[in-house]
C-alpha cells in the first residue's frame, strides 16, 4: 500500500487511516462509525461528498446526518 495522497477516513476509527492493512481488515469484522465519520469529515471543513455506485443512499444520509448534527442531535 502507498501513502494516500489525501487523508483517507477509516470506518472503524472515525480518523484518518494509520495502519492502513489492519484497519481495513478491522473494517470488515467491526461495527461502521457512520455518524462519528461524518461528523469528523464536517470539523474538517468538507462540504463535498460524492456516492460511488448506483443510488444516493448515503448522500441522503449524510445530508440527513448533519442535519442532525446542526440541530443538536
Amino acid at each position: 500500500f502507498a501513502e494516500p495522497r489525501v487523508p483517507v477516513m477509516s470506518c472503524v476509527t472515525a480518523r484518518p487511516f494509520d495502519d492502513i492493512p489492519g484497519q481495513l481488515v478491522r473494517a470488515l469484522t467491526e461495527p461502521v462509525r457512520w455518524l462519528d465519520v461524518v461528523r469528523a469529515l464536517d470539523e474538517r471543513g468538507v462540504t463535498e461528498f460524492v456516492e460511488t455506485g448506483p443510488g444516493g443512499v448515503l448522500t441522503n444520509l449524510v445530508k440527513k446526518s448533519l442535519a442532525m448534527e446542526a440541530a443538536g442531535a
